[in-house]
């Protein structure tokens, strides 16, 4: 086990020396404030596993939760990552119903490409592990550090370049522990980030969105449009690649929800007529999000 101290302000970096000392398969680096990623690459190039598993310092896994994984990868030799399910609830587990191989975005030697899917994994680090020669071979964690938000997606991205196979197990392995005063809730993005942001998607897949990674990215662009067009208040219509966004995924807005599909089709009118219904857009979007949480 790899402890990662990112120039924690805390009692974090003590607590972790103090684990070392009772553990000796546990290591501790201390490092400069980096931000997740540069943490996350700090890890990957001082383990000597073959595989690895990211757990953020909020969250937990749950009992079981390596082996069950690590036991699929023995019986699946090619496979380059194997993920379980995550939890928000950690007293709510449902049972395994069995493995699933699912084919990836590079998975080409198997005859399937990637516009028979979506995402074949959650787009984050958490409840996988993934095969360590992989991760380095797609620069997983070559993330640009402007990138404050959305970055396990860009890592995610990098990998489907290259994952040949993955097997996805119906039982939970991370419980994921939303935290209000973390940064992904406290930090305010503009829509120009978000634009910025999938253009370096779009780059990272090499433009091919008629190609092989065209669901790919459309998964990724869809849900990162949403956001930035229900709470970005300076998204700007006629911006080029904003239009561009908006006619790509107009092409397929018969595979999404009824919410994409409404928000595709006020994009396409004149900013003051938009201001209002995203306003509306946006609070029923909130109560939503209460009502499940209730």
């Amino acid at each position: 086990m790899i402890l990662v101290d990112d120039g924690s302000p805390d009692n974090s970096g003590k607590i972790c020396d103090d684990y070392a000392k009772k553990d000796s398969r546990i290591r501790v680096f201390h490092k400069e404030n980096g931000g997740v990623t540069s943490a996350r690459r700090l890890g990957v190039e001082n383990s000597c596993a073959e595989w690895i598993m990211f757990v953020d310092s909020d969250d937990k896994l749950f009992s079981n939760a390596l082996s069950d994984l690590f036991e699929v990868s023995k019986n699946n030799p090619d496979a380059d990552l194997v993920e379980g399910t995550l939890a928000r609830d950690e007293n709510l587990l449902p049972t395994d119903p069995g493995s699933q191989n699912i084919l990836c975005a590079s998975g080409l030697d198997y005859g399937v490409g990637a516009a028979s899917y979506k995402m074949c994994w959650l787009p984050g680090p958490f409840a996988k592990i993934i095969r360590k020669s992989v991760l380095i071979s797609a620069n997983a964690l070559d993330v640009p550090a402007w990138i404050n938000y959305g970055e396990d997606a860009m890592m995610c991205i990098r990998l489907s370049t290259r994952i040949k196979k993955a097997v996805k197990i119906g039982k939970s392995v991370y419980y994921y522990r939303e935290n209000p005063n973390g940064a992904c809730a406290t930090i305010k993005r503009t829509g120009g980030y978000y634009v910025d942001f999938l253009k370096e998607c779009e780059r990272i897949l090499q433009g091919e969105l008629n190609g092989e990674f065209a669901s790919v990215w459309r998964s990724i662009t869809r849900y990162y449009f949403v956001i930035m067009f229900l709470s970005s208040s300076d998204w700007n219509s006629s911006d080029e690649y904003a239009r561009k966004i908006v006619k790509k995924l107009s092409e397929h807005s018969h595979e999404y929800s009824a919410g994409t599909k409404i928000c595709l089709f006020v994009a396409k009118f004149p900013d003051f007529v938009q201001k209002p219904i995203r306003k509306v857009l946006t609070e029923s979007l909130k109560f939503k999000m209460e009502v499940l949480k209730r």
